[in-house]
């Protein structure tokens, strides 16, 4: 019974020492930072910030098309092989 009445005891010091400490850390600044540095612009208004494009209407003509489409051909035989590879 007393083994009890020790371990109960010891877990509510541990438990109260946990919540002093973390009561003092909250309440001390931190040391080194300026004030300054702790001042950030909020995320919502960087979020804000961003304009969307509304355009639809991305179409290509077939030229540029074409030529891109030829670009991408003359790019693949500059890549190497993957052999040895799984």
């Amino acid at each position: 019974m007393k083994t009890r009445h020790l371990l109960f005891l010891a877990l509510l010091g541990l438990a109260a020492s946990a919540l002093w400490v973390r009561r003092q850390a909250r309440s001390t600044p931190t040391p080194g930072v300026s004030p300054a540095a702790t001042e950030f612009k909020a995320v919502n208004d960087w979020q804000q910030s961003i304009r969307v494009d509304p355009r639809t209407d991305y179409t290509v003509d077939d030229a540029t098309r074409r030529r891109l489409h030829e670009g991408r051909l003359r790019a693949d035989p500059k890549q190497p092989p993957k052999e040895g590879k799984n």
